[in-house]
């Protein structure tokens, strides 16, 4: 029987995903504030969905490169703070 894929192995493909389709955007058209705030949103959410269940060590990794992208695109648009909120929080988990 086929076991169905892990919450880290959906979130791994889910940020892989994000991460093509961003990169896609920037290279098919001028990557707009539309096209970041998008990019921003959907990085923030899948964070939400990580940090929604106890930190564990083998979501680290995931949960850091996450953090990262969503960070990228957070100082695109000038939100520093945010930036530096999400950093903080991960820092701490």
């Amino acid at each position: 029987m086929i076991q169905p894929p892990s919450l880290l192995d959906r979130w791994t493909q889910e940020n892989n995903d994000l991460v093509s389709n961003c990169k896609q955007d920037a290279l098919n058209r001028d990557h707009n504030l539309f096209g970041q705030r998008r990019c921003s949103s959907d990085f923030h959410k899948l964070l939400r969905k990580i940090q929604g269940i106890p930190p564990h060590l083998d979501h680290a990794q995931l949960e850091l490169s996450v953090v990262y992208n969503t960070c990228v695109f957070f100082t695109a648009r000038s939100r520093f703070e945010e930036a530096e909120l999400l950093l903080t929080q991960a820092t701490q988990r």
